[in-house]
């Protein structure tokens, strides 16, 4: 019987609490024969680096090695969940304190006043209520209404550049 996602996350979960990273998700794709095993993980506090994904990488190699259900011709890929993966946890919203997150109109239940949420977070509570600043002002969130919201990027604006004229000097 070939090894199922949640096999995977059970095996790898105390591995990677060891190294300090958490789980995001897990998925299997290609043939049974040959398969490839995604993770991705995140950190709590900062940021997935190249250093740590070869670090699980390599000892979840290992780990996945020793089981019967894995084929020998498996592939391993470990990455962070990119800037497109939905926040559903606190600690999630905590660490993206000041930046701008989104949540589609496809995702809420639409309510009297909301239609989507979109703002900058200000503030996560000990009581677990997300402080958005919105165009409307300042607004209180549960993590129930936030689930899914997904970070926006930004670019920077461009500095507008003052033409220098070019002076010639007569001799």
């Amino acid at each position: 019987m070939p090894i199922s996602v949640s096999d995977i996350e059970k095996l790898v979960q105390p591995l990677l609490e060891e190294q300090g990273v958490l789980l995001c998700y897990a998925e299997i794709k290609g043939s049974i024969r040959n398969p490839l095993f995604q993770l991705f993980i995140d950190r709590e506090d900062g940021f997935v680096t190249v250093k740590d994904c070869v670090a699980v990488n390599r000892s979840t190699q290992d780990l996945l090695g020793l089981q019967e259900s894995v084929p020998e011709d498996y592939r391993l890929e470990v990455s962070s969940p990119g800037v497109d993966y939905p926040l559903s946890e606190i600690w999630q919203f905590r660490k993206n304190i000041g930046r701008l997150i989104q949540k589609k109109e496809s995702d809420i239940q639409v309510t009297e006043n909301d239609v989507s949420i979109s703002g900058r977070i200000k503030d996560v509570g000990v009581d677990g209520n997300i402080s958005i600043c919105t165009e409307s002002g300042n607004r209180e969130y549960s993590i129930s209404e936030l689930a899914g919201s997904c970070i926006v990027l930004e670019t920077p604006k461009k500095k507008k550049m003052k033409r220098k004229r070019h002076e010639t000097r007569s001799r």
